[in-house]
């Protein structure tokens, strides 16, 4: 599988660093809510991850919106070692430069 055929993949990582730049904000003034963000903004602070994920789910459909929550330890995905955005961001972006080429 190549790294552009994950759906949402581009959103992810725009809507990270969306969160990365307020990170500082949002982790003094709201932490413990989580951030509901689409196309790289911050649309809306919600109290908890499934009434988040509606909301996403039915404002902006799948693949095109992210669930953070302010403050939490990141989840492990499972047993592997899973990549991290700035490492998924510079595979994606190696494999598009192989496809320009």
């Amino acid at each position: 599988m190549k790294f552009s055929d994950i759906k949402g993949l581009d959103e992810l990582i725009r809507n990270n660093h969306a969160y990365q730049e307020q990170k500082e904000d949002l982790e003094r003034d709201h932490s413990g809510k989580v951030a509901l963000f689409s196309n790289g903004r911050l649309q809306q602070l919600v109290d908890d991850r499934k009434a988040a994920l509606a909301q996403g789910q039915t404002c902006f459909g799948l693949g095109h919106f992210s669930v953070i929550e302010i403050g939490a330890t990141p989840r492990r995905t499972g047993s592997g070692r899973p990549y991290t955005l700035a490492e998924l961001e510079q595979e994606l972006g190696r494999e598009r430069q192989l496809n320009e080429a």
